[in-house]
């Protein structure tokens, strides 16, 4: 859009140009007619000109974003790289909850087991304090029927 209007104002100052000559001699309009072709050539020579450089600044922009955008896709790899180590170490972790809990689980079979024989010993310790008071018992008459 910037380059019709820079050929349009090329164009008018050209023609305002040739228009303020002051002289209309055959000669003179020939040779301005030559100088008009000349830079009509020399205008679409700049014109081309003008296309390329602005391509070749557009090639510039766009390698200057691409390499931008190569730049977020690198920061991308070391964030994918580091969410791959982050899950390798959550299934890690969650391999060692399991264990744990397997570990809770039997530790606390075991003391249920443990508990119930401890109840057992202390049913039979009772028993056993029973019986010794009722052996004292029998002991304390037996010794008071020989006194």
């Amino acid at each position: 859009m910037a380059d019709l209007f820079t050929t349009i104002k090329r164009k008018l100052s050209s023609r305002s140009n040739s228009s303020t000559s002051e002289s209309n001699s055959p000669t003179d309009k020939c040779s301005r007619r030559t100088e008009d072709q000349g830079s009509v050539f020399g205008e679409e020579e700049e014109h081309q000109h003008d296309e390329v450089a602005l391509t070749l600044k557009m090639a510039g922009d766009m390698a200057t974003n691409l390499k931008a955008i190569l730049a977020k896709l690198s920061k991308l790899d070391s964030i994918e790289a580091m969410l791959n180590a982050m899950s390798n170490n959550l299934a890690k972790v969650e391999s060692e909850i399991s264990k744990l809990k397997e570990d809770v689980s039997n530790t606390e079979t075991k003391v249920e087991q443990l508990d119930g024989g401890l109840k057992w010993i202390n049913n039979e310790v009772q028993q056993v304090q029973i019986k010794i008071k009722e052996l004292d018992l029998a002991k304390e008459e037996l010794h008071t029927k020989q006194l």
